[in-house]
């Protein structure tokens, strides 16, 4: 499904999922049943959920956005964007901006990161490093950071309208790494931002129920949320 998002920068078909046995929020179906679901969705018998994702350009300290091979950097993201020091061993610090103003500034150690995510995401890295879960249909942006110096520096839901710059300070030493779904990595240096905000763009799925059952299933069924060690939800 990441590498399907990446395929389309812009507008996106209806996208039926299957699943072959991984763990997964966006596969609705199993394939041995797809003639089934492809017969209902020709029948007009499906639902569709608008996943919302995000436009991330790189930009020089100028403004300018940076370019390679010629091409301006501008990227959909499906699940989140990473900025991490990657194999450098130097701290790192992070300006964080939304919509022009100073919201923190995030030091990066060895083991730290910096998450934008998407309820999408949410489930993906995100959950994993303590942010919550959020339902596809609340559109907005996940502000999460990994192993912060700070104890008071937790997770952050931004509003879709929310324009957020991530600067790389004039005080580090060492490239950051931006990381987009997994997939893609660049480097940026000192004086250098990330822009993120909410894309044009979302992915209609396919859904077997309807977005809000579709969604309660996979919490219960795939994470076990809250639900006891030992113990089968009945």
């Amino acid at each position: 499904m990441l590498h399907l998002s990446s395929l389309f920068p812009k507008a996106v078909p209806p996208v039926v999922c299957f699943s072959f046995g991984t763990l997964g929020f966006l596969m609705s179906f199993q394939f041995n049943q797809y003639k089934r679901v492809l017969s209902d969705v020709m029948e007009g018998k499906v639902f569709l959920t608008l996943r919302m994702r995000l436009f991330c350009s790189l930009h020089e300290a100028s403004g300018k956005r940076i370019s390679i091979d010629g091409k301006e950097v501008g990227k959909q993201v499906m699940n989140e964007v990473s900025l991490h020091r990657g194999r450098y061993p130097h701290l790192t610090s992070i300006g964080c901006y939304v919509d022009d103003n100073f919201l923190t500034e995030c030091v990066v150690n060895i083991n730290g990161r910096l998450i934008v995510a998407t309820p999408t995401g949410s489930t993906a890295y995100s959950l994993s490093a303590g942010g919550p879960i959020v339902h596809p249909s609340v559109q907005s942006i996940v502000l999460t950071p990994i192993c912060p110096r700070s104890l008071s520096f937790r997770t952050v839901l931004l509003p879709p309208s929310a324009n957020i710059h991530m600067k790389i300070g004039e005080s580090s030493r060492s490239q950051i790494e931006v990381s987009i779904d997994g997939q893609e990595i660049f480097m940026l240096e000192k004086g250098e931002y990330v822009q993120v905000r909410m894309s044009k763009y979302p992915i209609p799925c396919v859904t077997r129920a309807g977005e809000g059952k579709d969604w309660a299933n996979d919490i219960n069924e795939l994470l076990k949320w809250n639900q006891n060690f030992g113990r089968s939800l009945s």
